[in-house]
């Protein structure tokens, strides 16, 4: 929808040169006192959104009002009195400033003249219609938090004028061609926020609430009616007869009758401008030869361009002294390069700062300096614009930082008593602190952002900067609370629900896990915590699908829901919609890749892998799930190569050289496993993550076991324990040194530690230490229980084991049934030749001297006669 708003003080002029004879204007003392003191106006103009459909002449309008005020018609306002502001310089925050500056030097007396030329829409989402102009930096469903100034806080904001005893007008021009969002009837309710009555306030809205205002080039050459008409009245064509009385002064209700007269005979009585406010409040006088112009545009058979209503590039401005041409000269070119503090020297900030010594520029000053705050504050909300953009346009931290340096220096020109002090510290802040959250440093990140929220706690962006900050450092719970905040304050925003999708993905440990099939008991066994229901989940993705249809984001994360509910048909789709979105999604193959891992594709799963590889070079998330999926295959040469290539990423991250150390464990080559282990040990001691320690330590003991080193890797499990007391696989191997050394008491406590874990542990892990604990019982000489146990971990076994199936054997034997045994180590040896040699199992698996004297029994009457 299209506005046009002026606010006005009485357009009654400062006193000007003389009349010349046949000008109608001002008297003598009659109207004297009527004359203001000062005017200063903001002018604003926007043709062209970033997020919603142009629009074809309100930028014309604005320039048409410009040039209108600066004429003598208009009362000749000094250039440096009036802010205009047009298309990608009306930012809200620009606007914002430009009302602070237009109130902040005015007095009783003065006039304050504003007018916007642009869309408005009302706002729904709260439950209660609230409605907005919109700057050029709004966003769809987002007038609360950015890019737009609330009709209420408009209508304060013209009160708060008038209680100064400043007269004050206000014009609209609502609803022209080009809807927001093809809801006219919303649209046209943005005029209902205005239909009222406030003290010292008149109004004359372009038209009722309901009704649209048009614009066209048959209105001088493009314009809208109801502009064109108000400029013409304004000009002096309200005032005569018989529409007005002809004495020179043009009131409000003179004003209201010639531009409602003409814009229902020109709209064919569609469009019915509105009036509230004093009728007899003056608006303008008269130049007699603007007048005589004015006559000769609007009655002939085609209507004209209006005296100085040339719009376009029409702004008439002052020519500076010639001495100040040069550095003029640099500092437009710098603002028009953006070249705003770099490169040094030439930069609008030093060209800016040069000025400010010389005598000559004193008059200008305060405009230049506007107009490098405005410059600056522009580039911000660029990188403001990416930021809640996401994706892919998401800032980078150096880019983050110039924003914050730009902010610094626009509160350095504002002052310290800037009404907008806070609000630019508070931004600085959050530009800093997510430019540590992208660097990783996200520590530091929280302290910025915490300080950036004390200022102002309703932030969206900050919030959600404090979501990944979280995230980052892996809490959880903050991460969400975080995450909720800014979704709460901003409900019409995708990225926190997107932030609070990775919430959902980390909790479940899906992008550590790959797409290892969860167990079936509802528990998820990485949180402990009963699994959320996804369906629940579902619906706020898809929500997130439809406000941002052409964002694959979503697309990517209801693949990663469907893959956590074991639904591989419905991951498959989504990661499909996502890559129709964008084929060079990187995440999307990788999701791709973990379908295929689940319907047994490993070759198709490979191919996807390396795909989101090639595409993003520069990211080290892809190199680790390529890792993950040769180690998860038993490719562990591969694995090797990949996690290489990973570390070269970032050689500060532990778990990957537990990862290498436990790849080249498996590939035989101890001694280079080794120096990779105690490498994580010493990362992980110096982060002080006693757990990542623990995990490491466990690792290095399983090399010194495989070379022998038992009193080493006993030490190691030990110190694993230091670090983390209840650390299960430390707490089985233990057990299961001591068991081999005979002190089967030490080993018993040991591995009753780990299985009150039961509940917490993969049906791996648990097969195995059952398995020690099923050993430990049958050289306590509890074969019973021990055969129980070795049953129970056969039972859940997906085929033969060798282990557990010689345990069975030596149970059997201890428990005088012989044939069973003989039978059960047949198929041991069976399975696994190893398994029938003695210095296998006391040299490799370390029996105890029980175990093995058990061995020899079985193997004595397994022989053949």
């Amino acid at each position: 929808m299209r506005l046009a708003a002026v606010l006005a003080g009485l357009l009654a002029a400062s006193p000007v040169a003389a009349q010349k004879a046949g000008d109608r204007g001002f008297g003598q003392s009659a109207v004297a006192s009527s004359i203001a003191l000062t005017r200063r106006a903001v002018i604003i103009g926007i043709n062209r959104y970033l997020h919603f459909t142009n629009l074809r002449y309100a930028d014309s309008d604005a320039v048409a009002f410009y040039n209108y005020l600066t004429s003598e018609s208009g009362g000749a306002v000094p250039p440096g009195n009036i802010r205009l502001l047009l298309d990608s310089n009306a930012t809200a925050e620009a606007i914002d400033d430009s009302l602070g500056w237009l109130m902040r030097p005015s007095h009783g007396g003065d006039d304050a003249i504003i007018y916007f030329a642009g869309h408005g829409d009302v706002d729904t989402t709260s439950g209660q219609e609230e409605a907005y102009f919109l700057a050029s930096d709004a966003v769809t469903n987002r007038y609360r938090t950015r890019g737009t100034l609330s009709l209420k806080t408009l209508t304060a904001f013209v009160e708060g004028i008038a209680r100064q005893g400043r007269h004050v007008l206000l014009f609209t021009d609502a609803c022209r061609s080009g809807w927001l969002v093809g809801q006219k009837s919303r649209a046209t309710r943005t005029i209902a926020a205005l239909l009222g009555e406030e003290d010292g306030v008149g109004k004359l809205l372009s038209s009722g609430a309901g009704e649209p205002s048009q614009e066209n080039d048959q209105w001088g050459g493009g314009h809208g009616v109801f502009t064109y008409f108000l400029i013409a009245g304004l000009e002096g064509l309200a005032d005569e007869r018989p529409n007005g009385n002809g004495d020179g002064i043009v009131t409000l209700w003179e004003l209201e009758k010639y531009v409602s007269d003409n814009v229902l005979r020109e709209t064919k009585q569609s469009q019915s401008p509105v009036r509230f406010g004093v009728k007899g409040q003056q608006v303008a006088r008269v130049h007699g030869a603007t007048l005589r112009a004015a006559l000769v545009a609007v009655r002939g058979p085609v209507l004209q361009p209006l005296p100085r209503l040339s719009g376009g590039s029409g702004v008439v401005t002052p020519s500076p002294d010639p001495a100040l041409a040069r550095p003029l000269g640099a500092f437009h070119a710098a603002i028009a390069r953006h070249a705003l503090l770099e490169p040094p020297d030439s930069n609008a900030w030093e060209v800016y700062r040069r000025l400010t010594t010389l005598r000559s520029a004193a008059p200008i000053l305060t405009a230049l300096r506007d107009t490098l705050v405005t410059a600056l504050r522009d580039d911000v909300e660029g990188v403001i614009r990416d930021y809640q953009a996401a994706g892919r346009s998401q800032p980078s931290a150096g880019r983050l930082r110039r924003a914050a340096r730009e902010l610094s220096r626009a509160a350095e020109l504002l002052g310290p008593h800037s009404g907008l002090a806070d609000s630019v510290r508070a931004r600085q802040l959050f530009f800093e602190g997510y430019a540590a959250v992208r660097e990783g440093r996200y520590d530091q990140a929280l302290d910025s952002l915490q300080q950036s929220l004390a200022l102002e706690p309703d932030a969206a962006n900050v919030h959600n900067a404090l979501g990944f900050a979280y995230l980052g450092l892996s809490r959880l719970t903050d991460a969400r609370l975080a995450f909720s905040g800014a979704r709460a304050r901003a409900p019409g925003w995708w990225y926190p629900i997107y932030g609070l999708g990775l919430v959902n993905v980390r909790e479940s440990r899906l992008a550590e896990v790959g797409p290892e099939v969860r167990r079936a008991s509802g528990v998820d066994s990485a949180s402990g915590r009963p699994r959320r229901d996804w369906r629940t989940v579902e619906r706020d993705y898809v929500r997130g699908q439809q406000m941002e249809p052409k964002n694959p984001t979503f697309s990517d994360l209801l693949g990663r829901l469907y893959l956590e509910a074991q639904r591989s048909d419905l991951a498959e789709s989504a990661f499909r919609a996502c890559l129709r979105l964008d084929p060079d999604y990187p995440a999307a193959h990788e999701g791709l890749a973990q379908v295929f891992e689940v319907q047994g594709h490993p070759s198709e799963a490979a191919s996807q892998y390396r795909r989101a590889v090639a595409l993003d070079q520069v990211s080290p998330r892809w190199e680790r799930s390529l890792a993950s999926f040769y180690f998860r295959e038993e490719r562990f040469a591969e694995a090797d190569s990949a996690i290489r290539l990973w570390l070269a990423f970032d050689s500060t991250h532990a778990e990957w050289y537990r990862n290498l150390g436990l790849t080249l464990h498996w590939l035989g080559r101890d001694a280079e496993a080794e120096g990779f282990y105690r490498r994580a040990v010493a990362l992980d001691s110096v982060a002080a993550d006693s757990a990542a320690a623990a995990d490491a330590s466990v690792g290095l003991g399983n090399v010194y076991w495989a070379q022998g080193k038992v009193p080493a890797a006993t030490a190691s499990w030990n110190a694993a324990l230091r670090f983390d007391r209840d650390n299960v696989a430390a707490l089985n191997n233990v057990a299961w040194a001591s068991y081999g050394e005979g002190a089967v008491a030490a080993a018993a406590i040991s591995s009753d530690r780990t299985l009150a874990r039961e509940a917490a542990l993969s049906t791996e892990d648990l097969r195995r230490y059952l398995e020690t604990r099923a050993n430990i019982w049958l050289d306590a000489g509890d074969a019973t229980r021990a055969l129980q146990l070795f049953d129970r971990a056969l039972a859940s076994n997906p085929g033969p084991s060798s282990g557990l199936l010689l345990g069975r054997a030596m149970a059997l034997i201890d428990l005088g049934r012989a044939p069973e045994a003989v039978a059960a180590f047949r198929q041991a040896v069976g399975v696994d030749v190893k398994y029938g040699d003695r210095a296998f199992l006391a040299g490799t698996v370390r029996y105890s001297a029980k175990a093995l004297a058990r061995f020899d029994r079985l193997r004595a009457l397994a022989q053949p006669t």
